[in-house]
């Protein structure tokens, strides 16, 4: 009798110990499908925010937000009609009739994409859009009497020569890092020259950089390396440019 009671303990603890470990497994395997969820709706949602970076923050919207900082940041004399054609002169050189362009090259099949994918067919929409900066830097006098914007848009003429060049040499820049990267650039001068402390203003507009770049690499439109040429291209001209400002100021 006593041996039967002792088989019959071991076996109600085998049983016991088995029943544990099942329980522990079920619970790790459902910590597991948790996490898997949860990742899942993590991807999902940075497939529905990352591409908005992209769009949002696309080239030819950044001098139209550099035209804006400046109005916010600076001290001008300029009068709200004088703001106004500030603005005009900002959306139809470097947003609609670079929009106008890009319709009719890709209505004759020289463009895929506004985002311009392919190396090749950045020549024609660079070469239109360093025109365009040339005109509106010649022609549009009010810009001379404003030298931060002025040597803004000289830094994006420059930059966009240099984009031009890299393209010529069969070397691909996120263009995106460029007119984020010039951004940045231009708010660190302004910053300078009006002696005013932006550094909230920067931090975002470097973190905004980031998601941007990252945006970029999850639609895995350009390498790492892309990104840093594109923002070295659009970063260097602006920062260059600052001693000119003060120079025409001095004037």
């Amino acid at each position: 009798q006593c041996i039967t009671a002792q088989k019959f303990i071991d076996l109600w603890l085998g049983r016991c110990h088995c029943s544990f470990h099942r329980h522990q497994n079920d619970r790790l395997a459902s910590r597991f499908i948790h996490l898997v969820i949860k990742n899942r709706n993590h991807e999902n949602m940075l497939k529905k925010i990352l591409p908005i970076f992209s769009y949002f923050f696309h080239p030819l919207f950044i001098p139209l937000l550099a035209i804006v900082f400046y109005f916010l940041v600076s001290t001008h004399s300029l009068t709200t009609t004088e703001q106004l054609l500030v603005y005009t002169q900002g959306i139809i050189f470097t947003i609609i009739l670079p929009v106008l362009c890009f319709l009719f090259l890709k209505s004759i099949n020289a463009i895929d994409s506004v985002m311009l994918p392919i190396l090749s067919q950045r020549k024609i929409p660079l070469l239109i859009q360093a025109i365009l900066f040339l005109v509106l830097l010649t022609q549009g006098n009010m810009f001379i009497y404003i030298p931060g914007l002025y040597y803004f848009f000289l830094g994006c003429f420059i930059s966009t020569l240099a984009a031009l060049l890299l393209v010529l040499l069969e070397v691909k820049a996120s263009l995106h890092m460029v007119g984020i990267s010039s951004l940045v650039a231009f708010c660190i001068a302004m910053s300078v020259y009006t002696q005013r402390n932006l550094l909230v203003e920067i931090s975002i507009l470097f973190l905004l950089n980031g998601f941007v770049g990252s945006s970029r690499l999850y639609m895995k439109a350009h390498t790492p390396k892309e990104l840093i040429v594109g923002f070295l291209v659009g970063f260097l001209p602006q920062l260059l440019l600052v001693p000119f400002i003060f120079l025409q100021n001095i004037k």
